[in-house]
């Protein structure tokens, strides 16, 4: 800050000057079901979610705004329910849409069942509309976890799909355990990670690609 503003601001109280600043410190209103119903239409403007995370997010609202007095954390909670269940009813919030969508993008990502179930559950999607999911993507023609492994090393540029003056470098060949530790670190099993990590060069995984069905 220069001089002059150091100056304008000496002696001043908090609060006092322009509005603005007023406004800032201003203490803000406990939560009612009008700001939730604000807050969560403004979330839901921004992010697709499921009813269980819209909660969560909910809940962590209410903390940090506070209650009234008079007002308990079973029936802020009761609030919560009511209003999930409004945006649930009027199309906002749809878990298996959610579910879905997520899930697809992932997979699109270079995710494995395993990674996706996990990024699902980590969405609060119900176990049981997990399980429908992934076993709906499961019965589909290919190898779900093999083509995520290969649309993983192609993305990150590894293994197989490092540039070919890259491949035939010792330094390349001595990465071999490092993008090993890499998709099993991505939720992909061993078996899969070798025989993607083993495919002879970008030609290699195209091959491979189709023999997965992709």
């Amino acid at each position: 800050m220069t001089e002059k503003g150091l100056k304008g601001t000496a002696g001043r109280r908090p609060g006092s000057g322009s509005g603005d600043g007023h406004r800032r410190d201003r203490p803000k209103k406990p939560a009612d079901p009008a700001y939730l119903e604000r807050a969560a239409l403004h979330y839901l403007e921004r992010f697709a979610t499921t009813r269980g995370h819209l909660a969560q997010v909910l809940r962590r609202k209410v903390r940090r705004r506070g209650l009234a007095a008079e007002v308990s954390e079973a029936e802020a909670e009761q609030w919560i329910a009511a209003l999930v269940e409004k945006l649930v009813r009027l199309g906002y919030v749809d878990d298996m849409g959610f579910a879905e969508a997520r899930a697809r993008s992932l997979q699109e990502r270079g995710k494995p069942l395993r990674a996706i179930r996990q990024g699902l559950a980590g969405k609060s999607v119900p176990a049981e509309m997990i399980d429908q999911v992934l076993e709906s993507m499961a019965e589909e023609p290919g190898d779900a976890d093999l083509l995520a492994a290969i649309r993983y090393v192609r993305r990150r540029r590894i293994g197989p799909a490092r540039p070919d003056s890259l491949m035939e470098s010792e330094a390349a060949r001595k990465t071999f355990q490092r993008d090993m530790a890499a998709l099993a670190r991505s939720g992909f099993s061993y078996d899969v990670a070798r025989r993607v990590l083993e495919a002879d060069g970008p030609h290699g995984l195209d091959e491979l690609e189709r023999e997965a069905g992709g």
